[in-house]
């Protein structure tokens, strides 16, 4: 009996989600519970630091409304900044451990997405162990794409400083153009000196992201190879850059698409966070933190077996695409048959 995950051949963007969501709701409780299990202590405590910090200056935002010169009390948002200080230091400590916690969550969820591909059932507890035995490679696997994610923001650093260096030269030269049939001196050069920053933004924009946007995608796949192939990070990276070549603007589009509806997701729960907490903020001040606590608990629960989810069925299809995956999987699930009639039998 062929999975309820499967489906022979390429899929359009729109299937991809559509077999992630099949996917998410086939596993939902299993995904759910492995994530809750790493993430929802992570969560609470980020959820408390960034509540904290957030009901700080919504409460200075309530008191602007009766009273606006307060917010020219410079000695007030030092008291805040002073108050929220151990936070903040607190947050730092917590980031590598919410690192290490979404990796071993993103391990444990691909196991589990990958198994339900393959029509097999896996308990919880085995999903985490068969995880866990992943980790010190995909640590690995993080680090060399942190290092190369460093490297790219050096080189554009130079970049932009090159460019803002000739942009001086530029500008003071526009800014000394003038007279020119009557207009006022330096009206024309001012307005060249307008279109010039706009461009430079533009560029910028495009210049810090593209980079980062496409080797997230060229890697996208580098999870699901590393826990399925069980090879090591480097060769998992290489794989996944190979299995990308060819299908690069369409998973470019995938990928921006999952950070759009992740976005969207983000967005609103946080409407709804501060639009609760301020409602609550003027009673209760720790009712107003608690509401930020279960944000923080609940939404990662709620994205990250999506996400991981979404870039095994990425992986899926683009090994269909590359390597027939689909007919690899038919003959598989054919032998599991078979053998299953041949021990029935017996």
């Amino acid at each position: 009996m062929l999975s309820p995950i499967f489906r022979a051949g390429p899929l359009s963007i729109g299937d991809l989600l559509d077999w992630a969501i099949r996917l998410y709701r086939a596993r939902f409780g299993k995904l759910i519970l492995t994530t809750a299990i790493f993430l929802v202590p992570i969560g609470v405590l980020s959820g408390i630091i960034s509540g904290q910090t957030t009901t700080s200056y919504l409460q200075i935002l309530l008191r602007a409304m009766q009273d606006p010169e307060i917010l020219a009390d410079r000695q007030l948002f030092a008291d805040i900044q002073g108050d929220n200080s151990t936070l903040i230091t607190l947050s730092y400590l917590l980031m590598p451990l919410s690192i290490a916690a979404g990796g071993l969550v993103s391990l444990a969820l691909t196991r589990q997405s990958l198994a339900a591909v393959h029509n097999q059932e896996l308990s919880i507890g085995e999903g985490i162990r068969l995880g866990i035995q992943r980790f010190w490679p995909w640590l690995g696997m993080t680090l060399a794409t942190y290092a190369v994610y460093v490297g790219v923001i050096i080189l554009v650093a130079i970049i932009l400083f090159i460019v803002f260096l000739f942009l001086a030269v530029v500008a003071s030269g526009f800014m000394n153009v003038g007279n020119w049939e009557g207009s006022q001196p330096g009206v024309v050069g001012f307005a060249g000196l307008l279109v010039g920053v706009f461009c430079l933004y533009v560029g910028m924009f495009i210049l810090m992201f593209s980079p980062f946007v496409y080797l997230s995608t060229r890697w996208a796949v580098a999870i699901p190879i590393l826990v399925d192939q069980n090879i090591g990070p480097l060769e998992a990276l290489s794989e996944s850059w190979k299995l990308t070549k060819g299908n690069v603007r369409r998973s470019v589009a995938y990928v921006v698409l999952l950070y759009l509806f992740y976005g969207i997701i983000y967005a609103a729960f946080m409407t709804i966070a501060v639009f609760v907490s301020s409602l609550t903020l003027t009673s209760n001040m720790l009712a107003s933190v608690a509401i930020f606590g279960a944000v923080g608990a609940v939404l990662p629960i709620l994205w990250q077996p999506i996400a991981s989810a979404a870039y095994t069925m990425l992986y899926y299809d683009l090994r269909m695409r590359n390597q027939a995956y689909d007919v690899e999987l038919r003959i598989q699930q054919l032998e599991a048959e078979v053998e299953r009639g041949a021990y029935a039998s017996a």
